[in-house]
């Protein structure tokens, strides 16, 4: 049985207070995490469309969805500590869009980890640890918005787990 979110937020792609807020009382807990989508418009459609679907067999492509899926975790408690936040980013650009995303002029920040560049499973990026949530949401839309392969609207949903 899938896990629904306890709280779905959507939000101006400018405005993301509400967001950092629930992102700040996940990361004082060391639980949960947050999915994000762009919300897309399709040809011949007057609004908001749905979330498009990979199909029945993308199972068996090389590419993920044509609308990112973005995911935030905090650190979690480890015995040794906290652990390190993660992003991770499922994708349709293809192998290596840490290089990409560089030349679209989105760079991982200096100080942050690639934890893996995988054109199916996506991508994680591990903030510097000064990275705060704000910060590290910021640039977490902008790959969003970077490799959505969709026209975006300027509203992002967050489905918030915790």
């Amino acid at each position: 049985m899938a896990r629904e979110p306890t709280e779905v937020l959507e939000f101006a792609r400018d405005e993301p207070a509400e967001v950092v807020s629930r992102m700040v009382s996940m990361a004082a807990e060391h639980r949960g995490w947050i999915n994000l989508r762009p919300r897309v418009h399709q040809e011949g459609e007057d609004g908001d469309a749905p979330v498009p679907g990979a199909g029945l067999f993308s199972v068996f492509g090389g590419a993920g969805p044509p609308v990112p899926l973005c995911t935030w975790t905090p650190g979690e408690q480890r015995r040794r500590g906290v652990g390190p936040a993660s992003l991770g980013v499922q994708h349709a650009v293809g192998p290596k869009v840490v290089r990409w995303l560089a030349e679209f002029g989105v760079p991982v920040p200096d100080g942050w980890v690639v934890a893996q560049d995988h054109p199916k499973r996506g991508f994680v990026v591990h903030p510097a640890p000064e990275a705060g949530p704000e910060e590290a949401l910021e640039w977490l839309l902008r790959v969003g918005d970077a490799v959505c392969r969709l026209p975006l609207t300027g509203r992002w949903v967050a489905a918030v787990y915790g």
